[in-house]
């Protein structure tokens, strides 16, 4: 089941390049294809209206834009680089999902640790550091994971 249609959240500059699709077809909730200018949300329809999910996909759109489309091999290539940019596209979702608690925490805290190869390459503590940086808490800084 495909069915194409906007987000009801700001887009980076460009959104006509930008094309959301609801499909069944998705890891997670949802994902984001790059090639060049061009983007193409995939979100699964049971979270269609969810505006959050739907800022965490922009986010990566934005970072694509802000590091002049080398993002995708950036995230594919550097264990650093895609934790830093799954921590900051979590903490966007967490921060515009409404009434956002502890378990919402805990559970992109989990996905953080078990879906994007991340664990091969920092501790889970590490991981749930960089987590609470992007949400703006304060941390040892000294064993939370680089920084680029």
């Amino acid at each position: 089941m495909r069915k194409r249609g906007r987000a009801s959240v700001s887009f980076p500059r460009f959104w006509i390049l930008h094309d959301v699709i609801y499909t069944d077809d998705v890891r997670l909730g949802g994902q984001v294809s790059l090639f060049g200018p061009w983007t193409r949300i995939k979100i699964h329809p049971k979270y269609k209206d969810d505006i959050a999910l739907h800022a965490h996909e922009a986010h990566h759109i934005a970072e694509h834009w802000a590091t002049y489309w080398t993002h995708y091999f950036r995230y594919k290539y550097s264990p650093t680089y895609r934790l830093n940019s799954e921590c900051a596209a979590y903490a966007k979702q967490w921060h515009t999902t409404p009434n956002a608690d502890g378990e919402t925490r805990e559970v992109f805290a989990r996905y953080l640790l078990t879906h994007y190869d991340l664990i091969r390459h920092f501790s889970d503590g590490a991981i749930r550091r960089s987590f609470a940086i992007s949400l703006g808490e304060k941390t040892n800084t000294k064993t939370a994971a680089k920084r680029t």
